[in-house]
């Protein structure tokens, strides 16, 4: 992420990567940093003749086309979690960091980029030959990215999302939690992934996850029971 200005004050690098790393199971941080990432240069796909914008998707009217893909109040976003209507859930899931708490790591002065190879993938389904272009004609999906080593093959995006947009990560990001811890550990702003997560982060003192091992966390395995959407719509 580039850097940006806020109302937040500004943490230091071990100060970030200790909060983040000591809250791997929990979907929310603290401090607010309110505005959007500098648009990247043209540098990146100015020769990329793969790289696709498209305004809508499949059933773009069901999703809110008509109202540019509408991001919900704060409250109603906060009440409803993953979106119940439809018309919400491109603005909600682009926007997030803008929604709720979001805690700020700037990236490097001088980041390393992916290089541009379009390729033309197709996969096989029932016996028939698919392009990712007829997959995503067919699917409501706003980006798909494909790459491997350092080689961007395929990058497109639907219902007027475009690579300057924040997409919610949802379990990429564990990859990147497990990076942060064991950057925390190699600094020693965190001892042991043994201690539980209250020994870094006080607002977690008196809650399950606070008494929880950083390890158990990273594995998904601290035997708090929660669901995201189950029981007809109810959060536990």
């Amino acid at each position: 992420m580039s850097n940006r200005s806020g109302r937040s004050p500004r943490l230091s690098r071990r100060g970030v990567v200790t909060g983040i790393a000591c809250t791997a199971a929990y979907a929310v941080a603290r401090n607010k940093s309110s505005t959007a990432e500098a648009p990247r240069d043209a540098e990146p796909t100015k020769d990329c003749t793969g790289l696709i914008f498209s305004p809508t998707g499949p059933y773009a009217e069901h999703y809110g086309a008509a109202e540019g893909y509408p991001v919900p109040a704060f409250v109603l976003a906060r009440q409803q979690g993953n979106p119940w209507e439809p018309k919400y859930r491109v603005g909600t899931f682009s926007h997030l960091d803008e929604i709720y708490s979001s805690r700020q790591v700037d990236r490097a002065t001088l980041p390393w980029r992916f290089k541009c190879s379009p390729t033309d993938i197709r996969y096989q389904f029932r016996a028939d030959e698919f392009s990712l272009i007829d997959y995503m004609s067919r699917n409501p999906v706003t980006g798909l990215l494909v790459v491997k080593d350092d080689q961007i093959f395929f990058e497109r995006y639907q219902y007027g999302r475009t690579d300057h947009n924040r997409f919610v990560s949802q379990s990429m990001v564990k990859s990147i939690t497990g990076i942060l811890i064991g950057i925390a550990i190699s600094e020693g702003a965190i001892r042991t992934v043994d201690d539980t997560a209250d020994t870094y982060v006080p607002g977690f003192k008196g809650t399950e996850y606070g008494a929880t091992p950083i390890r158990a966390l990273l594995h998904m395995s601290s035997g708090v029971d929660f669901g995201e959407e189950r029981d007809g719509g109810k959060r536990s």
